[in-house]
């Protein structure tokens, strides 16, 4: 039985170049028992991809549809031992309609007249060795029912982690110095010394006030170019994800409720989101690192 698995193996694998009955003959195997094999292999395939799709299917509710094929195929692995090459798990979100549900976002950007200007240490080495070595910061807003809502972030490019962020009606000084010292609470022992925080020129950036705190805490400023996005490409894409992901259109939605989606999504995002290039989320390499 085996010696004839084979040979039907053999006559699919030629069944375009050959005729199949002639195949047959030659191979000493009927061409009923070819056909048989056939509709078992199809029938085992079908079966296959109904038990991958369910699993699909449950990581896509748990996650909003927000995944990916590659995403999907490190999860698979993760949380079902399941090690499918990711042409396959694309073949089967197409197949049953389980593809990540997208679309792209606009967000916000604010220069204003520099008090203080400071060279770009960063230089576009989005690569850190450790925690709370480089982070990256910005704002971006979310347009609600009764007025723009702002979400102040910083990323630490260590593990892609979001290490503070604050939510506000406003987008003035104090929301970003509130973010940084929320930030600093989770820095062991508040020693910032070494570290670099990368921004845009946005005026919160420039201020005397946001200065001081950096030089307080002994943290080094660098800053993007002016008109320059893509020197702060990390947390762009954060902002960009966010909004993908989690909360595509706001404008129908209260500033509670968005704040609570925030919330919501940051939590997700740190704890349980897989990170393509590390296969975990952010803070399970955080905790490795420990």
């Amino acid at each position: 039985m085996e010696c004839a698995q084979v040979k039907y193996k053999v006559v699919h694998k030629l069944k375009t170049k050959f005729p199949v009955q002639k195949m047959c003959r030659l191979l000493g195997i009927s061409r009923s028992g070819y056909y048989q094999w056939l509709i078992k292999q199809q029938q085992e395939s079908v079966d296959k991809d109904l038990l991958i799709a369910k699993h699909i299917k449950d990581c896509q509710a748990k996650t909003r549809y927000t995944y990916g094929y590659r995403r999907m195929q490190i999860w698979l692995l993760r949380e079902t031992g399941l090690n499918i090459n990711h042409k396959a798990v694309l073949r089967i979100m197409n197949k049953y309609s389980l593809c990540s549900r997208v679309h792209r976002g606009r967000r916000y950007n604010g220069f204003a007249q520099a008090t203080y200007r400071y060279e770009n240490k960063l230089q576009r080495n989005f690569q850190s060795v450790q925690p709370n070595l480089k982070w990256v910061t910005d704002i971006t807003q979310f347009r609600t029912i009764s007025g723009i809502l702002y979400l102040s972030a910083i990323k630490d490019l260590y593990d892609g982690s979001i290490v503070g962020f604050m939510v506000g009606k406003n987008c003035k000084t104090a929301l970003v110095l509130e973010t940084l010292k929320q930030a600093i609470t989770h820095v062991p022992e508040g020693n910032t010394a070494g570290l670099t925080i990368h921004s845009d020129q946005g005026c919160q950036y420039t201020s005397y006030e946001y200065h001081k705190l950096l030089d307080e805490k002994h943290i080094q400023p660098s800053m993007s170019r002016p008109g320059t996005p893509i020197d702060n490409a990390p947390i762009e894409s954060f902002f960009s994800t966010i909004k993908v992901e989690w909360l595509q259109d706001t404008s129908k939605m209260t500033m509670n409720n968005v704040n609570k989606e925030i919330m919501e999504y940051i939590t997700f995002y740190n704890n349980v989101r897989i990170k393509s290039d590390s296969g975990m989320p952010p803070l399970e390499k955080r905790r490795l690192a420990a």
